[in-house]
């Protein structure tokens, strides 16, 4: 799923009830202004519900490139500074079309069969107060 509408780039991985997976792509990074989450979000990587937040937002200019060879599909987000420098990867999530799960990327889930909870997710404990 891609949508440009918000000025930055988030990436979220959808695990459905199957164990199937979809990256989820938030890339507005190229129109007027970029823009933070009017929001507060918790770090990444966070789920909530079958969404896992897999990367903290990127607030900087830049562009998607999507690639396929009709087995997995990538999609890579590059930023650059000015038309003299050159493009620098920030972000990339490679899907098996064939199996419908993330195979590889900053934050790669695996099919989980928890409350929402991403692999790696641990709760913060509560300090004494």
């Amino acid at each position: 799923m891609l949508s440009g509408h918000a000025h930055l780039y988030q990436r979220f991985t959808r695990l459905y009830a199957n164990g199937k997976q979809a990256p989820y792509v938030v890339c507005g990074a190229g129109g007027f202004a970029v823009t933070a989450p009017m929001g507060k979000l918790p770090p990444a990587p966070f789920t909530s519900g079958d969404y896992t937040l897999e990367i903290d937002p990127l607030i900087e200019f830049g562009y998607l490139t999507v690639t396929t060879d009709a087995k997995t599909l990538t999609i890579t987000f590059k930023t650059s500074t000015s038309s003299t420098t050159p493009p620098v990867e920030k972000d990339s999530v490679t899907v098996d079309l064939q199996k419908g799960v993330v195979l590889a990327g900053h934050g790669a889930v695996k099919p989980h069969g928890g409350a929402g909870k991403h692999p790696g997710y641990k709760p913060k404990k509560k300090g004494k107060g």
